[in-house]
């Protein structure tokens, strides 16, 4: 299981995970610069250049016994890295688990954020529910965060898919019935996106099932992985 962590978050933002994790299966998490043991590095701002730096990282483990799991933000980057191990003649992961991300063609519902001034910034991210109350308020902890945020945002909302074949990769998409960020239609567009299987998953909760519905979604990868091609 390799994962992707959604805009501002780290790898760590998986470690709950690792409890749930059935022995069986190996989760990897992808560390972006700009955070924890890469803090000296600059965050990226452009998604396809950091899918170019990402790629021979995870080329060794994409297969028939991997799943991507994408969460928000995360989930553009992964589709790129498909799109881009399919480009390379490397194999691509068994399935694709996609939460709480619009369709790549869909431009996010909201303006853009990484413009914003850090008052108008604040005040978007308390009224879509982006961050919890405490990091809002907590001065010392914004000023490292907003910055490498402001990064991650840019990235996200000057992307610009380049529509290209639909994938042969089973995806599941699963959105949060009280999003508000992502509306359930537009996870649910992740359909035009595969050739393959495709699944929508809404489940109750806001943006962050990754941190609230950690069981679900693992029980998502474990099922994924033990399905025969045909399944």
């Amino acid at each position: 299981m390799i994962c992707f962590p959604s805009a501002g978050s780290s790898a760590t933002a998986f470690k709950p995970w690792i409890a749930q994790v059935p022995a069986s299966i190996e989760l990897f998490a992808v560390q972006f610069p700009g955070r924890q043991k890469r803090i000296r590095e600059a965050p990226m701002r452009d998604l396809r250049m950091a899918v170019k730096a990402l790629l021979p990282a995870i080329a060794p483990f994409s297969g028939p016994d991997t799943v991507f799991v994408g969460d928000c933000t995360g989930a553009l980057v992964a589709y790129e890295a498909i799109r881009g191990l399919v480009a390379s003649g490397i194999h691509p992961p068994k399935h694709f688990l996609v939460s709480c991300c619009r369709a790549p063609d869909l431009r996010p519902r909201h303006g853009p954020l990484h413009s914003l001034d850090e008052s108008a910034l604040i005040a978007q991210m308390r009224q879509l529910s982006f961050a919890p109350e405490w990091l809002l308020k907590d001065a010392a902890t914004l000023r490292w965060f907003l910055p490498v945020l402001r990064c991650d945002f840019e990235l996200a909302e000057s992307y610009i898919d380049q529509v290209g074949d639909p994938l042969a990769v089973p995806i599941t998409a699963v959105a949060g019935t009280r999003d508000r960020i992502t509306p359930q239609s537009d996870v649910a567009a992740w359909r035009r996106y595969t050739v393959s299987r495709f699944d929508f998953a809404p489940m109750s909760g806001g943006h962050d099932l990754a941190v609230t519905r950690v069981a679900h979604l693992v029980a998502l990868v474990s099922a994924a992985l033990e399905a025969s091609p045909t399944d």
